[in-house]
């Protein structure tokens, strides 16, 4: 049997549903609090440089996890959030604790269900989903589906690393490049219209060494944290991970 994105994350979120479950296991669930504030960080810089308003905007969120993001939109004033994710487990889950929102369970690389088909939102976000689909086919599916959810006038936001070459990293991870970007996304009327880089020291491999020593972790964590919020700020441009925002063409 081949590897099946559903399979992994119902499996994955069944045993263990929080930030270490949805983010980088290879790290302690305190490092990945600080991962996922760095993300919310990079996104209020890039809404602040655009003028982009949350509040009562409606937004929908592909692939919400344990709902991070979902809370996070509504605590900035979203009128309405609508939630996302293949995995069966997680919207039962997330239905549970945010009974405010609406949740569909559904693949972002196949079709939407019949309720989306017709449905805009104001704000479509992508955050660390985009990288776990493998097949190139799925992938531009999954671009065009996004296309159809978002205002002509409206946002979508992504993460990804948006380097010079495309990097099948692990069977469950395709990081592709700015140029492979670049060229799907003309092709459904959109194009990118701001990136910052959301790391530094944080989301790379020697800092995963240091911080499986838990008095590194007790007495480094926060001021290396410090470090990246306020080095990022300046960054143009890292190998690491980067916030992504997309616009259809001529909006």
């Amino acid at each position: 049997m081949g590897y099946s994105n559903e399979n992994f994350w119902n499996e994955r979120l069944k045993k263990s549903f929080d930030l270490q479950g949805v983010g980088n296991r290879s790290f302690s669930k305190r490092y990945n609090q600080y991962l996922y504030r760095l993300q919310e960080i990079a996104t209020i810089r890039l809404f602040n440089k655009l003028g982009i308003v949350i509040q009562n905007k409606e937004v929908i969120n592909i692939a919400s996890g344990v709902g991070y993001f979902d809370n996070y939109f509504k605590q900035l004033g979203a009128a309405k959030v609508v939630g996302t994710d293949i995995s069966e487990y997680a919207v039962s889950k997330l239905k549970k604790i945010y009974p405010q929102n609406q949740y569909y369970q559904f693949d972002i690389s196949k079709n939407l269900p019949a309720d989306l088909e017709n449905k805009k939102f104001d704000i479509v976000t992508a955050y660390n989903v985009l990288f776990h689909i493998i097949e190139d086919d799925a992938f531009n599916q999954s671009i065009s589906n996004i296309k159809k959810l978002v205002q002509d006038d409206g946002y979508i936001i992504i993460t990804d690393t948006l380097g010079c070459f495309t990097i099948h990293f692990q069977k469950h991870v395709k990081f592709r490049s700015k140029s492979f970007y670049n060229k799907i996304l003309a092709e459904q009327g959109l194009e990118i219209v701001s990136i910052r880089p959301i790391y530094f020291l944080f989301n790379r491999s020697p800092s995963y060494l240091l911080f499986k020593n838990k008095y590194f972790e007790k007495f480094f964590l926060k001021p290396i944290f410090y470090f990246d919020m306020i080095i990022t700020k300046f960054l143009k441009y890292n190998s690491n991970a980067k916030l992504i925002i997309i616009k259809a063409k001529n909006y």
